[in-house]
């Protein structure tokens, strides 16, 4: 597990691609058991779950509308994982 987080960490300091983030929605898309990908989009802020566990996307809502009713916030698109660590293996 050392190596994928490790792969994981350099990927972030190097950047990711959009073949990047296609490839994780991909996979998430299969074995996912709480993975939601992002979009914020002119300060408006869209969001689709995947996986079993939809419900705590809420929590995630909750806390970006409040940033984004205080802050403009940039245009972004990323993945949440609202699961627990040992429940998402690469």
């Amino acid at each position: 597990r050392k190596e994928n987080k490790k792969s994981f960490f350099f990927l972030c300091s190097q950047g990711i691609t959009r073949q990047d983030l296609d490839d994780a929605l991909a996979y998430f898309r299969q074995n996912s058991t709480a993975v939601v990908h992002y979009t914020i989009k002119d300060n408006k802020i869209y969001g689709v779950v995947y996986g079993q566990y939809k419900g705590f996307k809420k929590f995630v809502d909750e806390m970006l509308l409040t940033l984004s009713w205080r802050v403009k916030l940039p245009d972004v698109e990323f993945l949440f994982n609202m699961g627990d660590w040992p429940q998402v293996s690469f």
